[in-house]
């Protein structure tokens, strides 16, 4: 089965004209189109948004944000490394 995806010209103009503008600003993780999803996407669910390109960097964003240095944080024993290391690096004891 073959996944395929309708694209007119004119939304392959736009797609074009998005990364034209990526390539030019040379700014690729905290561009003004990452701004512009955080704000919509969040206006959308009420919340405040801040977008992640993985989820280690989300796990991260929120052991910190929780400040749970000095804290003892539980995993799954069974799990992705990017876990636990997010705890570690958060300054908690896992």
């Amino acid at each position: 089965m073959k996944f395929t995806i309708d694209v007119t010209n004119k939304d392959r103009n736009h797609i074009y004209n998005y990364f034209d503008d990526i390539l030019s600003s040379q700014v690729w993780s905290e561009g003004k189109y990452l701004h512009r999803f955080e704000d919509a996407f969040g206006a959308y669910v009420g919340r405040k948004m801040v977008a992640t390109n993985s989820w280690a960097g989300a796990a991260l964003a929120v052991m910190e944000y929780l400040d749970v240095k000095g804290s003892v944080v539980l995993v799954p024993s069974n799990t992705f490394m990017a876990t636990p290391l997010a705890a570690i690096k958060s300054g908690a004891r896992v």
